[in-house]
């Protein structure tokens, strides 16, 4: 009896133990845990579309700092925050010697990530974006450091199915908001399922912080777009061109063929002979002459409203000019001497002659 009793005892004991395992197989967090403790990550897998997801291939400088190779930053509102590769990320169980995206910002509020283009998707085939690590921490106003704080650090991904580079686009299908700031390994909203509508697709890896902080830190790793096989990819239909409808086209009409009128000729006007421009070459003779006569210096120039007295070479000359008797006093003078030479060409004559009798 006491052995029977132990043995129920060890009995009860094991269906406890093994009811405990299945209703924490029933958490939708341990199940999750459980599911991803041994799995490899998801940029080892050979059907991922993603490059440098694991962030093994090293970064670029770019003017806000080092951006992960194959990936470019973008920025929606705010100021821009600074880009760093972190290489001390290891808890997310990544590959080995892998870094992170760390993406740093004090005291500004920003909307801002990092996306990538990948081609050789197939259009009509479901596709999946996901980002295995994306752990947000806070330093804190009165000296705390590394603060797990929720609603305050938002992380969010994205697909553009036509492969735009636009974040704002209403093409762009967004999972959903992540808040969470105790939370950041294989969350399960960090990740976007979406059917390819081009053979080139963009993902976006989205962070828009509230409100400004000390420091603020976003960590970015194992981020891979691997295809839905379990969804059956779906025949995309080209859209329909319209078609103009048939008429029947317009009766041709043959032209008449009419013969030319001849024309009389015309007769052509011959323009006149143009008269080239005369262009002076040689200096004339009168231009010359006077341009060789020596300048003759004047002793004193009269000046308006003076006295006979100041210029008394003048005087009798100014004086005539100014009371306007210089022009008739020429004439007297001229007919006078004209009277005298006439007289004395007469009273000549009649001496001649007078001579002349008196010899007979």
């Amino acid at each position: 009896m006491k052995f029977s009793c132990s043995r129920f005892t060890i009995t009860r004991h094991f269906l406890f133990v093994c009811l405990a395992l299945a209703l924490l197989l029933q958490i939708p967090g341990a199940s999750l845990s459980l599911a991803y403790a041994g799995d490899p990550p998801c940029t080892t897998f050979p059907e991922n579309l993603s490059r440098n997801g694991s962030i093994t291939e090293g970064g670029y400088e770019t003017p806000h700092g080092i951006v992960a190779n194959w990936w470019t930053p973008f920025r929606i509102g705010g100021e821009w925050p600074a880009f760093l590769l972190h290489d001390a990320e290891s808890a997310n169980g990544d590959v080995p010697g892998s870094s992170s995206q760390f993406v740093h910002a004090n005291d500004i509020v920003f909307d801002a990530g990092i996306y990538q283009e990948i081609s050789g998707t197939q259009p009509g085939a479901w596709y999946e974006f996901k980002v295995g690590w994306a752990r947000a921490l806070r330093d804190r106003h009165n000296g705390q450091v590394n603060q797990s704080i929720d609603n305050v650090i938002m992380r969010q991904v994205g697909a553009d199915p036509f492969g735009g580079t636009e974040p704002t686009s209403p093409d762009v299908v967004w999972g959903p908001e992540f808040w969470h700031g105790s939370q950041g390994l294989n969350a399960p909203q960090m990740r976007v399922t979406f059917k390819a509508l081009s053979e080139r697709v963009t993902v976006f890896v989205r962070i828009r912080n509230a409100n400004d902080s000390p420091s603020d830190k976003i960590f970015l790793d194992v981020m891979c777009l691997l295809p839905r096989t379990d969804i059956p990819p779906e025949t995309l239909v080209p859209t329909p061109t319209a078609t103009l409808a048939a008429t029947e086209p317009p009766t041709r009409i043959l032209a008449t063929r009419v013969p030319a009128t001849a024309l009389p000729a015309t007769p052509t006007p011959i323009p006149p002979t143009p008269i080239p421009a005369q262009v002076w070459t040689v200096t004339p003779e009168s231009v010359a002459l006077s341009a060789s006569q020596p300048t003759q210096v004047r002793r004193s120039v009269p000046q308006i409203g003076a006295s006979p007295q100041d210029n008394p070479q003048d005087s009798g000359v100014m004086g005539l000019r100014e009371n306007g008797a210089f022009p008739i006093a020429l004439i007297i003078g001229g007919l006078a001497v004209g009277a005298l030479g006439f007289v004395g060409v007469l009273l000549g004559g009649f001496l001649v002659w007078r001579m002349v009798l008196q010899r007979r």
